[in-house]
């Protein structure tokens, strides 16, 4: 394969190096979000309250990014690279500039639609034996970056105080890369690429077995609540520490045991994930972790909660994920997309609603909420395997 052929997005190998950079862009936004609405509540002299759709902007983009995936992903993912890269760095200026919370909001979403672009890029290309390696690798290198993001946030705060917004600029140090990287892969000519989708033929020998409604609607319901505990905490993790009484910069600091937790579940957990039993157990440390999360009052524990929280939920979302896409009906070519739509429904939706119960009865009492979704997780029916 030559390579200035726009198919070269087929050589998974060749796509690694800058699938994993761009992805690094979703790492820092995706734990960003709880330190933002503590820093711009600040900053803005607003309510964390009024800016909890901070915690919702990555399921927003998970949610746009799986609807464009179809038309998106037709010719690979060059195009969304290309895009990637500009929106992030747009929406990244308007943060840091950001004199309002409206204008905080739309940059952080246009930032992290940028960083979704890339998650779909690389669902859409790493598949089978061979992509499952590149996924893990990839996915790798976005935890440990995910890590480093409160910590950055942290870092500057407690450096440059009342300046803690200013670390969103080491997004940069991804955006810039994956822009350079995109650009020197070879792509269908934009003419085409916006061309309207065709209707893509079923093949007459495709399989027409079917999972049953009720299965296939459970677990719609499952995908979106695993999203939901995750993101939810990633949102208001700084906010709880805060109320245990650390100050802005170290609760940014602290709130890191949750993607800490998040990564040593994906490197050590990954290997049990096929075991059916896991499932529980998984959900067990998730909802344990929760709990001290929520109701400790004292900041170790909270801390230790996070990390409990965090090898909880890390394995949630490939269990489903993966028996979502066995289902009987459930085409191969889709099931990127339809999981994008349902985790970014997940991720939208819940951290906000603690947001607007925040108001009302208090953080702690909100996270009653995720305690109950675990409780639903635990009853839903699954697949057999």
């Amino acid at each position: 394969m030559s390579k200035a052929d726009p198919g070269i997005w087929h050589d998974q190998r060749r796509m690694l190096p800058p699938l994993t950079v761009g992805l690094m862009i979703g790492g820092f936004y995706v734990t960003a979000a709880g330190s933002l609405i503590a820093t711009l509540s600040r900053d803005l002299r607003v309510s964390p309250a009024s800016l909890a759709f901070l915690g919702s902007a990555f399921g927003v983009g998970m949610l746009v990014s799986g609807l464009a995936a179809p038309f998106f992903l037709r010719y690979g993912p060059v195009w969304n690279l290309r895009f990637a890269p500009l929106l992030a760095a747009i929406g990244t200026l308007l943060t840091l500039w950001s004199p309002n919370a409206a204008v905080a909001i739309t940059g952080v979403t246009l930032a992290c639609f940028g960083a979704t672009l890339v998650t779909s890029a690389v669902a859409g290309t790493f598949t089978g034996v061979e992509g499952g390696k590149y996924l893990a690798l990839v996915n790798g290198v976005s935890s440990a970056v995910s890590i480093l993001t409160t910590i950055l946030i942290a870092l500057v705060e407690r450096l440059f105080p009342g300046f803690g917004r200013f670390a969103v600029l080491f997004a940069f140090i991804a955006i810039i890369p994956t822009f350079i990287l995109a650009w020197r892969l070879p792509a269908v000519p934009f003419a085409t690429f916006i061309k309207p989708l065709k209707a893509v033929e079923e093949s007459p020998a495709e399989v027409t077995r079917k999972a049953p409604k009720s299965l296939l609607a459970w677990q719609i319901v499952r995908l979106i609540l695993v999203a939901g505990v995750e993101f939810a905490m990633y949102a208001w993790a700084v906010t709880r520490l805060q109320q245990v009484g650390l100050d802005l910069a170290a609760a940014s600091a602290f709130a890191t045991a949750f993607a800490v937790g998040m990564a040593l579940g994906r490197i050590f957990g990954a290997r049990f994930t096929a075991l059916r039993p896991a499932w529980y157990v998984f959900l067990a440390l998730g909802a344990l972790g929760t709990a001290l999360t929520a109701y400790s009052p004292l900041t170790w524990s909270v801390t230790g909660g996070l990390v409990l929280a965090g090898l909880g939920v890390s394995c949630l979302y490939p269990i489903g994920a993966s028996e979502f896409s066995g289902l009987p009906g459930v085409k191969a070519h889709n099931a990127a997309g339809v999981i994008s739509i349902l985790s970014g429904t997940g991720a939208l939706v819940t951290p906000l609603l603690l947001g607007i119960l925040l108001n009302a009865i208090g953080l702690q009492m909100s996270f009653a909420v995720l305690l109950v979704f675990y409780a639903a997780l635990l009853v839903i029916p699954r697949p057999r395997g």
